[in-house]
């Protein structure tokens, strides 16, 4: 959704232009004095509040990371990865924390529904942002990639998709924030390491396994639980900020040492 503040400052800025109303909604503004007027009224208001960041699934698990690589499936896969972005305190899933039962159907059965009726539900409380999912990930290694709106009010990412086939085991991030004080993350990569949700039993990759008679807190996947050798990495998970907006000004050297930056990247 636009942010009311830009409409605010197109409207206006349209009538100090005169420039005319098309087919770019609030945004006809192409001239180079109106986009600098934009940008000014926009830092002014503080309507720059969300930016735009391609997030990339680069799945590299393979039969090296197990410690008999016979034991490799041949239907090896990742789950549409799913999740959201969302306030500091909304959580999803956590080391050592219960798997939900959206989470529970993700790790099993590699079902988004149920977690994604979670996360709507959150939406609906103005704590989460849009939903996020991928597509599932065949013909290991492989990747996907796409684009998602982060608000700055919303700066933290959580993430998980099912490692396929297998009782219960995923991989994701948690909480990740794409800030760091206050300003916006240009690149970051993360490992990804298995976890066990804690609701199945079962050590090998396989789908028909009973449930966990009291299910156990989710936890990293490794040693004589698991078939991996060691813990390894199954892939990676990166942030790519796109057209990073402009630095705030230094406290001390005021706006006006600022604005070459702005026309720089206007012209």
């Amino acid at each position: 959704m636009l942010n009311p503040k830009i409409k605010v400052c197109s409207k206006t800025i349209l009538l100090m232009t005169h420039t005319r109303l098309s087919s770019f909604y609030y945004f006809p503004l192409k001239s180079f004095v109106s986009k600098l007027l934009l940008v000014l009224c926009m830092l002014a208001t503080g309507a720059v509040n969300a930016v735009t960041y391609e997030v990339t699934f680069n799945a590299t698990w393979s039969a090296a990371d197990l410690e008999d690589a016979s034991d490799y499936p041949g239907s090896a896969h990742f789950s549409p990865l799913i999740g959201t972005t969302h306030v500091q305190a909304a959580e999803f899933w956590e080391e050592g924390g219960s798997a939900s039962f959206g989470v529970k159907k993700v790790a099993e059965e590699g079902s988004n529904s149920e977690l994604k009726s979670e996360l709507l539900a959150a939406k609906n409380t103005g704590t989460t942002g849009d939903v996020i999912e991928f597509s599932s990930l065949f013909g290991l290694p492989n990747s996907d990639s796409l684009e998602i709106e982060v608000e700055a009010s919303m700066p933290f990412i959580t993430l998980i998709t099912m490692i396929a086939p297998s009782p219960d085991w995923f991989v994701g991030v948690s909480g990740q924030s794409l800030m760091d004080q206050g300003v916006w993350v240009e690149n970051l990569t993360i490992d990804l390491k298995a976890y066990d949700a804690g609701t199945e039993e079962g050590d090998q990759f396989s789908l028909d396994n009973s449930a966990t008679p009291v299910p156990e807190v989710i936890s990293k996947l490794f040693g004589t639980d698991s078939p991996f050798q060691g813990r390894p990495t199954l892939g990676t998970l990166t942030f790519t900020l796109k057209d990073p907006p402009p630095p705030p000004p230094p406290p001390s050297s005021g706006n006006a040492a600022w604005l070459p930056a702005i026309i720089s990247d206007l012209l």
